[in-house]
């Protein structure tokens, strides 16, 4: 019986003698998109793609223009004005590839003409028989717009976040801190204050005859009232205190590191600011006071909670609330 054999198929070519045959060194090179030159041991241009050609004829590279003499090494050293940062960093990764102590170099640059700015990144390879430099320029001028519009985008997302943050612990008519933020802090501090044992103050202030302002002139010169007071907190108390408002006509105020005697001096400096604001109204120039009570801790008598500070405090206060009623008889 017959037996039908497969036919051999043609052997392919295998040596390096044959490839170059088929396909030229030079049509290789141009094959490559991006521009691609060859440099030996002195930077001397061995061989370029077509690419290379165009940009160098272009001028749309920094520093390819290389004559069959020209050095690389040599050009890169001339680069003067705005490029010449590039080009010695270029010189000195291409060499360092060329001598063996990088395995690879890339290094992202712009390139600035009248028109415009041009980004590539320049790749530097070693060619391991000669001891040369395989040098390959990629622009990316447009992935790098696409960056820069997202960064922009990215910062204007952080920028806005911030605000909604600023948001939800402020005060909106006051811009002084809010209730949550305060109640943040000062339960932070009253852990600080446990590892450490140092020292500080709270210091809880509420507006004078408040409902008599908005019942005789109206809700929006109550709101003035309150903005004056806000006003006059923040400019009076340190830029390491925090100063709240936390509820409709109170305000708060915490002096870390802070003492007894040493918050004494800003509670007087507190009383006199606030004796010093005039509100305007129909009827003239009206005063405007706050009643205030204070509690500091390590302090007597002794508490062993952050709400136990704030109702110390919030006793003292209703304290000379109720002095200032019993000197202030009757409507304002």
């Amino acid at each position: 019986m017959k037996v039908l054999r497969p036919k051999k198929q043609p052997q392919q070519p295998r040596t390096e003698a044959a490839l170059k045959k088929v396909v030229e060194p030079s049509a290789i090179l141009d094959a490559i998109a991006g521009p691609v030159a060859v440099l030996d041991r002195k930077g001397l241009l061995l061989a370029a793609n077509a690419a290379w050609k165009r940009a160098a004829r272009s001028s749309s590279l920094p520093f390819p223009r290389l004559g069959p003499r020209a050095s690389y090494f040599d050009v890169c050293r001339l680069v003067v004005g705005d490029e010449a940062e590039a080009a010695r960093k270029i010189l000195a990764g291409v060499q360092a590839v060329r001598d063996g102590v990088l395995a690879k170099f890339a290094h992202e640059y712009p390139s600035r003409s009248s028109k415009a700015v041009r980004w590539f990144v320049v790749q530097a390879t070693p060619l391991s028989r000669t001891g040369g430099v395989v040098l390959s320029h990629q622009d990316i001028t447009a992935l790098k717009h696409q960056q820069l519009e997202q960064d922009k985008r990215l910062k204007a997302l952080e920028v806005r976040n911030q605000e909604l943050d600023q948001i939800a612990i402020r005060d909106p008519l006051t811009g002084l801190y809010n209730r949550r933020f305060f109640d943040e802090v000062l339960t932070r501090e009253w852990r600080r204050f446990q590892r450490t044992g140092e020292a500080f103050t709270i210091i809880i202030m509420d507006v004078d005859a408040f409902k008599s302002i908005n019942d005789r002139y109206g809700h929006e010169i109550g709101d003035q009232a309150l903005q004056q007071v806000g006003a006059g907190l923040r400019a009076t108390l340190r830029a390491s205190d925090l100063v709240a408002r936390v509820g409709g006509d109170e305000f708060a105020a915490l002096l870390p590191r802070t003492d007894t005697e040493r918050s004494r001096p800003v509670i007087e400096k507190l009383r006199d600011t606030i004796k010093l604001l005039r509100l305007n109204t129909e009827s003239g120039p009206l005063p405007v006071s706050l009643s205030l009570g204070t509690a500091t801790v390590p302090g007597f008598p002794p508490v062993t909670s952050a709400a136990e500070l704030l109702r110390v405090a919030d006793k003292h206060m209703y304290e000379a609330k109720r002095r200032y009623s019993e000197s202030h008889p009757g409507p304002r």
